[in-house]
């Protein structure tokens, strides 16, 4: 293999990587309880601190000794990498058997609406729009969390109803909700 096609590959596979890494991320990041400040700034602290060692096997990998290139694209895949492992590792880690429902309170609700695209040929034609639906809720502790529920919820959820949110401690401190669109009461069909 050519060394051009090698480090091209190992560029687009880095960039796949780090675009999978930050989707996750932002992914975990709406069922833990924190500001995305913290996650973010600590990702950012990694992705600086690393990057004066990492130069090196940069300027192998993009073949420039630009440091105007190589550390972007450093910052990105690192920092892309760290925002997913820290947040991860806290929600895999989460201490399922320490978790208890609490009742958060519904402050206000909104839906969002996006646009719906389908393929023509080679394009994408509008066709239409969905909607998401979501809730603040507060916490008996003060802290508020948004959530997106489905339809159903939304509809019969007004400011000052309560629902039931289940939280577990995560393994690096940060709260998890663990079930996010539980049921308030538990109907079983009796027949």
């Amino acid at each position: 293999m050519k060394p051009e096609t090698k480090r091209s590959c190992i560029l687009v596979i880095l960039a796949i990587l780090s675009i999978i890494a930050m989707g996750a991320g932002v992914s975990l990041q709406g069922h833990t309880l924190i500001s995305v400040w913290v996650p973010s700034g600590l990702a950012a602290m990694i992705a600086l601190g690393t990057a004066p060692m990492a130069m090196d096997r940069w300027r192998r990998i993009t073949d420039t000794n630009r440091w105007w290139i190589n550390l972007p694209c450093h910052i990105i895949v690192a920092g892309s990498l760290s925002f997913a492992i820290f947040l991860g590792i806290n929600r895999v880690g989460a201490h399922t058997d320490q978790a208890n429902d609490v009742e958060a309170t519904v402050i206000s609700k909104y839906s969002k609406t996006h646009d719906r695209y389908r393929r023509v040929g080679r394009r994408n034609i509008r066709d239409g729009e969905w909607h998401s639906y979501h809730l603040s809720l507060q916490l008996p502790d003060g802290r508020i969390k948004d959530t997106q529920v489905p339809f159903s919820t939304y509809r019969h959820s007004h400011n000052g109803t309560h629902h039931t949110v289940c939280i577990a401690p995560g393994l690096l401190g940060m709260d998890v909700i663990i079930h996010p669109n539980r049921k308030d009461s538990n109907k079983k069909d009796t027949k």
